[in-house]
C-alpha cells in the first residue's frame, strides 16, 4: 500500500513540475520580450535550473528508476530551485520549509518528512545568511551582517519548528489511521473468503434476494445435483425470470418469493416447504428446509432477504416409506 501511494504520487508531483516547465518557458519568454526584468542571477536559475527541476523528473519517471530515489530526488531538486529562487529574487527564503515538506507529507512516510525538513532548513539558513546580506534593515537598524541573520534566523526557525510538528503529527496520525484501516480491510477480506469458501463447498443453497433491485444470488443451483461443483448463480428481475428449458423454473421463482414475502413479515422464518414439480406427468418430489432472515437498511427499511434451503427430501422419503411399511 505504501509502495503503491508512493508510485501514484510520484506521478502526481511529476506531472505538476512537468506543468510548470510550460511557466519557466513563459518567463523566459516575458523576459526575452523585455516584459519582464530578470538580473543575471536570475536569469541562470530560470534558464538552467529550471528546467532541470521541472522536466527531470518527469524523464526519471518515464526510465522506470526506482520510486523511493524519485522522490527524495524530486523534493530536493525543489527545495533547491525554489531556495535559489527566493534569494535570487530577495523574496520570503522561509516558504522553502513551508512548501517542500508539505509535498512530502502527500508519501505519508515521517522519515521521509522529516528528512525533507532537515534539508529545508539547511537551505533556508543559507538563503537567508546571502538574503541579509544585501538588506535595507542593516543600514536602516545599524545591524551587521551577522545580528541582522541571526534575528532573521530565530523567527524564521521558530516558524520551522512549528511547520516540522505539525506536518510530522499530520503523517504520523495519517498513518496510524491508514494502518487501522489497512488491519481493519485484511481483517474483512479474510473473513470473506472464509465465508466464501464455506458458502461456495456447502450442500445447502444459500441465496439472497433483493427486493430493491429484484435480483437473486445463490451459491449454487436449486435444481443441482452436483453437490462437488457448486456454481454461484446470479439472476436479475427475479421476479419477472422466465426459463423455458427447466419447467420447474417458474414454480420455483413462485415458491422463493413467497418465502421471501412470508420471511418479511414474521421478520424472520423456519420452515419446512415442498418444492415438487410435475415432469412428463410424473411427479418429482423436493422437500427443503428453510431458514431466512431479513436484513434492514439504514433507514430500516427492508433491504433483502438472506436465506438457507437444507434439502431434506430423502429423510421426507424415507419417513414416508417407513408410514406406508407400517401401515402394511
Amino acid at each position: 500500500m505504501t509502495e503503491e501511494n508512493t508510485k501514484k504520487v510520484n506521478k502526481i508531483v511529476a506531472i505538476t513540475l512537468l506543468v510548470c516547465s510550460f511557466v519557466v518557458i513563459g518567463l523566459l519568454v516575458l523576459n526575452g520580450v523585455g516584459r519582464l526584468h530578470f538580473n543575471k542571477s536570475l536569469k541562470i536559475v530560470v534558464g538552467v535550473v529550471g528546467p532541470i527541476v521541472t522536466l527531470s523528473p518527469f524523464v526519471l519517471m518515464k526510465l522506470k528508476v526506482d520510486d523511493t530515489f524519485l522522490k527524495y530526488y524530486m523534493l530536493v531538486m525543489m527545495s533547491i530551485f525554489i531556495g535559489i529562487l527566493g534569494t535570487s529574487n530577495h523574496v520570503g527564503i522561509y516558504i522553502t520549509y513551508a512548501l517542500v515538506p508539505i509535498v512530502s507529507s502527500l508519501y505519508f512516510d515521517r522519515k521521509l518528512t522529516t528528512v525533507m525538513s532537515f534539508i529545508s532548513y539547511i537551505i533556508m539558513t543559507v538563503g537567508v545568511y546571502i538574503n541579509t546580506m544585501g538588506k535595507l534593515e542593516i543600514t536602516y537598524l545599524g545591524w551587521n551582517h551577522s545580528e541582522t541573520f541571526f534575528i532573521y534566523m530565530a523567527g524564521f526557525t521558530l516558524e520551522y519548528v512549528v511547520v516540522m510538528l505539525f506536518n510530522y503529527q499530520m503523517v504520523k496520525r495519517s498513518r496510524m489511521y491508514m494502518d487501522s484501516q489497512r488491519e481493519a480491510y485484511n481483517d474483512l477480506k479474510a473473513e470473506q473468503r472464509k465465508y466464501a469458501m464455506l458458502v461456495g463447498s456447502s450442500r445447502d443453497v444459500i441465496f439472497e434476494y433483493s427486493l430493491q433491485d429484484d435480483t437473486y444470488h445463490a451459491n449454487r443451483s436449486f435444481f443441482s445435483e452436483d453437490y462437488e461443483t457448486n456454481k454461484p448463480v446470479d439472476i436479475t428481475d427475479f421476479s419477472k425470470y422466465k426459463d423455458d428449458s427447466h419447467v420447474a423454473t417458474q414454480k420455483y421463482r413462485k415458491n422463493i418469493c413467497e418465502l421471501v414475502y412470508r420471511c418479511i413479515q414474521k421478520d424472520t422464518l423456519y420452515v419446512e416447504h415442498d418444492f415438487s414439480y410435475e415432469l412428463d406427468g410424473k411427479k418429482i418430489p423436493l422437500w427443503f428446509q428453510f431458514e431466512g432472515v431479513v436484513l434492514n437498511g439504514e433507514n430500516n427499511e427492508v433491504r433483502s432477504v438472506l436465506g438457507k434451503l437444507q434439502n431434506i427430501t430423502a429423510s421426507k422419503l424415507e419417513i414416508e416409506a417407513s408410514r406406508q411399511q407400517n401401515m402394511l
